[in-house]
């Protein structure tokens, strides 16, 4: 089964760290510099594509100036750094794991 894909087409990552519904990331600082968060503007409500079945929502990130970053079935959602194309999946490390429908 394929990765979920932000908008852009890029993999999106879950962190086992995060709990599901806690309305925090587990990840900040360096790491949130290595996965940075998948965002939406203020007043935006982000919509789920063909194919996801889960809820999808918001949290308000407070390291951040209150930017909302997105979650699928109340887990953050995530991009990697080291994914440049479409379709690459190199966040794939303990405790990161590509987003499935």
């Amino acid at each position: 089964m394929p990765a979920v894909a932000g908008s852009n087409g890029m993999t999106v990552y879950a962190f086992a760290k995060d709990v599901a519904n806690s309305g925090t990331s587990a990840c900040t600082a360096t790491c949130i510099t290595t996965w940075p968060a998948l965002t939406v503007a203020a007043g935006t409500t982000p919509t789920v594509g063909a194919g996801a079945t889960g809820a999808i929502g918001t949290i308000t990130r407070p390291d951040s100036n209150g930017t909302l970053q997105v979650t699928y079935n109340g887990v953050p959602l995530y991009f990697f750094s080291g994914d440049h194309a479409v379709g690459d999946s190199n966040g794939i490390y303990t405790n990161w794991s590509a987003v499935k429908p």
